[in-house]
């Protein structure tokens, strides 16, 4: 990773979020194993490809981008399976719409 100017000049890497958990301001939100690959957008920003590793809640492929100007985007699929908490589909429910494979597409932010 190259910093310059407080913005990303160039990136790349892999990250991983193990035993991910989520607080709705009620509850923990158990969410499983994740890796996200990061690279830069060419233009001072942040993409990544997150996707979900070994035994979870949920299945997941999203792309997040952070520009260098603008607002944060996420845009993919994440399907809960039959050991997801309850809240999880709740919270899908509100921030992506069903698809046929009993999922949610993603589609939030600016882009």
């Amino acid at each position: 990773m190259v910093i310059k100017n407080k913005h990303f000049e160039t990136i790349d890497g892999i990250i991983a979020w193990q035993q991910a958990q989520f607080h709705n301001s009620q509850t923990w939100i158990n969410l499983g194993d994740f890796q996200a690959h990061l690279t830069d957008d060419g233009a001072g920003g942040l993409q990544s490809q997150w996707t979900n590793t070994g035994q979870g809640p949920l299945t997941a492929n999203l792309t997040i981008e952070i520009p260098k100007k603008g607002n944060l985007w996420v845009l993919g699929n994440v399907t809960p399976n039959a050991i997801a908490q309850p809240v999880i589909n709740e919270t899908l429910q509100i921030i992506g719409k069903p698809d046929d494979q009993g999922g949610y597409a993603i589609d939030w932010g600016d882009h």
